[in-house]
């Protein structure tokens, strides 16, 4: 039974070796050697295809060994299969324990590798070994793949230098003249003198020459003295001095008064006083002085010839001629007259005469004759006569009482 079991190996061997070559001739079957056996094992078979002896009933009997090449073989064979499972085992270890690492890998915190000082996303080592979350000037410290992160900085203080790892976090006293108030914010030197910083805005004891503080009260005023009051029409010579635009053309500022090109048809500019921020201030052609020319009043509307708070504004050439008092005379004048009857905007034919002793100007147009008289107890009135003469138009006359005044 031995003899054939020993057979048996060799032709797995066999077998084994030429599933792997194909149609290759099997090395080593002509060295198998046929023994004689027991009685009945003659029954025995070989089962190639299932690669193990077909179960034996026959009794024991005792086989002499053959120790010559066959066994040699049969060994050799089994060494090498053993040796290709051994190697196959090996591949799938080590290919389990690849598939082990990449998963400790994805859930293992970040590590300090050689380093030595373990998880790198903590406060105490946060993206690197050492970097430690500032505590000192900064609130609600934690830290992300990105480095440290915090929810705000204590007063006076600014994360102003954020690079990654960010350890200092609010780094920047913010009562610097480079960080008044905030990051960046620098105090003037340009036109500014005796800069400070109060940790809101920047502060200035004074300004150079030709230059104001104007918007101050906007923090952190890191512009200082930033508006040039010589040339600045809407600071001109200090803040808040603004040259005249509602009447006025072309403002400038030269540093010590505004100026301007021109005025709006029937505006002066009178009061020429520095800064003469107002410009063109008077509604009148003309100035007495420093002052607008006196307004006077014909008392002569468009129609109706009822004076009251109607009529016509007018001006002298005598821009200071003090407004006449009616029935006084001297506070009238022929000038006074002829600017009257001139403001009253109804064309017609103008003349001059005497009614009742008094001096006046007149002017006939197709529908009446009206008269300014300008001298003794008459000053002041006029004479209005509207009814047609028989020629046609009213004639100009004079009457027992004055129809208005004028002054």
């Amino acid at each position: 039974m031995k003899k054939r079991t020993l057979v048996h190996a060799a032709l797995a061997a066999a077998l084994a070796a030429a599933t792997v070559v194909g149609c290759a001739a099997i090395s080593g079957l002509d060295q198998l050697e046929e023994q004689t056996c027991a009685p009945n094992c003659g029954d025995a078979s070989i089962d190639a295809d299932a690669g193990h002896d077909t179960a034996d009933t026959a009794p024991d009997t005792t086989v002499t060994p053959d120790t010559g090449a066959d066994a040699a073989d049969a060994s050799d064979a089994a060494d090498a299969g053993d040796a290709a499972d051994a190697q196959d085992a090996a591949d799938a270890a080590d290919a389990q324990d690849a598939a082990d690492a990449a998963d400790a890998a994805d859930t293992a915190p970040v590590d300090a590798g050689d380093s030595g000082c373990g998880p790198l996303n903590t406060i105490t080592n946060c993206t690197k070994c050492g970097a430690t979350c500032d505590s000192t000037n900064s609130n609600g410290r934690v830290c992300d793949v990105s480095g440290c992160q915090y929810s705000g900085c204590k007063a006076g203080w600014a994360d102003c230098s954020s690079a990654s790892p960010n350890a200092d976090g609010c780094e920047t006293s913010t009562t610097t003249l480079a960080n008044c108030g905030g990051c960046g914010n620098v105090c003037d030197t340009a036109n500014s003198n005796g800069r400070s910083c109060d940790g809101a805005s920047c502060n200035y004891t004074g300004c150079k020459t030709g230059f104001a503080d104007c918007n101050k009260t906007a923090a952190p005023n890191t512009d200082g003295c930033e508006t040039n009051i010589n040339t600045s029409p809407l600071n001109c010579t200090a803040c808040g001095v603004k040259c005249d635009t509602a009447h006025s053309f072309t403002p400038s500022c030269n540093g010590t008064s505004c100026v301007y090109g021109s005025c709006a048809v029937g505006y002066s500019d009178c009061d020429k006083t520095a800064p003469n921020s107002n410009g063109c201030e008077c509604a009148t052609p003309a100035c007495c002085g420093n002052g607008c020319a006196v307004a006077h009043k014909n008392c002569m509307p468009g129609s109706g010839f009822a004076c009251g708070t109607t009529g016509q504004n007018y001006f002298t050439a005598d821009a200071c001629q003090a407004v006449g008092t009616p029935g006084t005379p001297g506070t009238y004048s022929l000038a006074m007259a002829t600017a009257a009857r001139a403001a009253w905007p109804v064309s017609g034919t103008d003349g001059t005469g005497v009614c009742s002793g008094a001096h006046a100007v007149s002017r006939s147009t197709p529908t009446a004759c009206v008269l300014w008289l300008w001298d003794t107890s008459l000053a002041g009135g006029v004479y209005i006569n509207t009814t047609p003469s028989d020629a046609g138009p009213p004639d100009c006359l004079c009457f027992a009482s004055l129809t208005t005044t004028w002054n």
